[in-house]
Order: C-alpha cells, then sequence, then structure tokens
C-alpha cells in the first residue's frame, strides 16, 4: 500500500497544468504546456512566498486572440513566447477545435467564454473582429473607456457571470485608463465530482506541515483507494480522476529528502509526459487538505521577460487591429480561484489583456 501525504502546497502546481495537458488541449498546440510551466516558473520566482493557482490555459487564450492582432516582430516575439506553430489560420482553427473539446471533457463541467470590450467610435477592423468571433466564439461588446470605472464595472459583471461568481473585481480600481481601447477578455470554469469520493466523516483535523518546516492544523481529507500513482527517486506522482475519466487532477509531492524547488527544476512539458506515462493503478492511502485559495497577478513584467517585450511598447505592431500601429499592450491580469473538497473540484479563472495608446 503506497501512502501519499503532506499535499497542500505541490498541488497547485499540477492542478495549473492538467487542463493543459488533457488530450483535448494538448494534441492541436505542441506549444501550451511549455508556455504553462515557463509561466508557472516565473511568477513562483516573482513571489517565491506565495501559494499559487493559475489556469495558464485562461492566459494562453486571451494572449492567442491578442496575437491575431499583431504583426511583424511583435508578432514574432508573442509566436515564440507562446510556442506557436504553423500558420496563422491553422493555430487559430487548433484553438478553436481544442477548446471546444475541452468544453466536451466527459463527466465534468467546463465552460470558455471570450469577449472583446472595445472602446465606442473606436473602428477596429472587421477582419481581426470576425476571426475572434470565428474562432474563439467571442462576444463584441462597446464600452466607453474615457469612463474607466463604469467600464471596469461592466467588464468585471461579465467576468463574474461567465465564471458562475467564482471570480470577482479581476479588473481593480486605477488599471483602465482613458487611453485604453480594447479589453481581450477569456473566462474559464470548471465543476467536477471526483470519481471516487473522500468520505466527510472521515475529514478530521490533522497537522498539516508546510515546506517552511512549520506545522499547522488543516481539516484533512483522507480515502484508501486504487489510483493511479506512480513513485519517482525524488518525488511521488498520484493522478485523482473526476467523473467520466476525461480529466483527472495530478498531484506531485516531494519526498522527504527533496523539496518543492528542487521538483520545479527537474519540471519540462517532455519530463512530465513522461512521469504521466509511468503511472499505475495501485492502492494509495491519501490524506488531502481541503481547502480553497485565489491568486491575482499582474502578468506585464513577467511576459516582458518570458521574450515578448515589445509588446508593450511604443514600437509595437497591433496593426492587425486597425490598420495602424498606434496601441500596445497596457497590463495583462490574471485570476483564479480553487476549491478542493470531498465531492470535487470547483475552480475559475479569466484574463483581461488591456491594449491602448
Amino acid at each position: 500500500m503506497k501512502t501519499l501525504r503532506r499535499l497542500a502546497k505541490a498541488l497547485p502546481i499540477l492542478l495549473a497544468c492538467g487542463l493543459l495537458t488533457s488530450p483535448a488541449v494538448a494534441a492541436p498546440l505542441s506549444g501550451h504546456e511549455r508556455f504553462a510551466l515557463q509561466l508557472f516558473e516565473r511568477l513562483v520566482k516573482d513571489k517565491p512566498n506565495e501559494n499559487l493557482f493559475l489556469s495558464p490555459n485562461s492566459v494562453y487564450t486571451a494572449l492567442a486572440m491578442t496575437w491575431a492582432g499583431a504583426r511583424r516582430q511583435t508578432a514574432t516575439e508573442m509566436s515564440r513566447v507562446l510556442g506557436i506553430e504553423g500558420t496563422p489560420d491553422a493555430f487559430h482553427q487548433a484553438m478553436k477545435g481544442s477548446l471546444a473539446a475541452l468544453q466536451a471533457s466527459r463527466g465534468v463541467k467546463i465552460s470558455i467564454a471570450n469577449a472583446l470590450f472595445m472602446h465606442t467610435g473606436y473602428k477596429f477592423l472587421d477582419a481581426f473582429v470576425g476571426l475572434v468571433e470565428k474562432n474563439y466564439h467571442s462576444t463584441s461588446e462597446r464600452v466607453s473607456f474615457l469612463d474607466p470605472e463604469a467600464a471596469r464595472k461592466r467588464i468585471n459583471r461579465w467576468v463574474v457571470k461567465k465564471t458562475h461568481g467564482l471570480i470577482n473585481e479581476l479588473i481593480p480600481a486605477g488599471v483602465l485608463q482613458p487611453t485604453t481601447r480594447l479589453v481581450l477578455t477569456n473566462a474559464i470554469a470548471f465543476d467536477g465530482k471526483w470519481k471516487t469520493r473522500f468520505d466527510k466523516d472521515r475529514t478530521a483535523p490533522l497537522p498539516f506541515q508546510t515546506p517552511g518546516g512549520t506545522s499547522v492544523t488543516v481539516p484533512m481529507m483522507t480515502i484508501k483507494a486504487k489510483f493511479p500513482f506512480s513513485s519517482q527517486p525524488s518525488f511521488k506522482l498520484l493522478s485523482l480522476p473526476y467523473t467520466g475519466d476525461a480529466v483527472s487532477m495530478v498531484v506531485l509531492l516531494p519526498t522527504r529528502r527533496s523539496s518543492l524547488a528542487a521538483l520545479r527544476a527537474q519540471l519540462t512539458a517532455k519530463r512530465l509526459a513522461a512521469w504521466l506515462g509511468q503511472l499505475h493503478t495501485t492502492e494509495v492511502d491519501v490524506r488531502l487538505p481541503r481547502f480553497s485559495t485565489s491568486s491575482f497577478r499582474k502578468l506585464k513584467s513577467v511576459l516582458k521577460a518570458l521574450g515578448m517585450p515589445l509588446a508593450f511598447s511604443d514600437n509595437a505592431d497591433f496593426s492587425g487591429l486597425t490598420g495602424k500601429t498606434e496601441l500596445k499592450i497596457q497590463e495583462v491580469l490574471h485570476k483564479a480561484f480553487i476549491e478542493v473538497s470531498e465531492a470535487g473540484t470547483k475552480a475559475g479563472a479569466s484574463t483581461a489583456v488591456l491594449i491602448g495608446r
């Protein structure tokens, strides 16, 4: 019998990547996994002492829509960061197919919505709007950014609705500017029930040791059942499937002689795929904290560091949006929430790309 404990600190790593590594998303788009892991690693380095939960899929989708309006070197930098291969038409069609397949995942509820909030009276090319509406099923709405607070409230209401109330206040006060001309927004909501559920009566307050060595008392869920499992020299890997077997939460737990930092150093898309291929079903004694957590990050500095600084500069070329080169990305905002309980997992995420003069 295998034992897997002390999971809460490792959990955000794997669930954040889990949707990307499911076949519905990964198959058509080879850059997804690499982008997800690089984004995660940069965000951890940015704030190493904070818990982190994010949806790289949400960030990727919002940036993919933005890339549709990028041209020349701006488009080249973005395509490298996103790992885009092939022609633009092939990429956007692949995104359309993968987002549809993800929402059709058996046994779980996944909803994805995209929207363009365009400045009133500002002309955008029909080709751009049509491409995003066709391939990302985006809606289009006019708002006046001359009243940033009213525009902010309108966009935030849309996010609340599309994430089923899980994400509030994606855009904080003071971020939108009168010079903003477009906000490309993605929202994702997830609701999955465990294929093998935890018994509420077995949940009890138990000590949990953090990576820093301190011990805290948490509501610990416990179960002994057969799960896909793998034991590596420096960590253990467990897959907790949701009903329908289309989506799983994958948990990596460093051994007592290792650490999360050492595990992150090993984590690449290729290695993760290999580790998942080594899973085998066996009886596992699982102790998993019941918890909820949320994260909010501004991604401008992180994305610039990943290799797309031009998109945020005055020399940016987003002429595919309007036919002119007067626009740049002002900021990229991301907020995510997750709740893990005996019944399953609820999660939501939203990303906004702010574009303006």
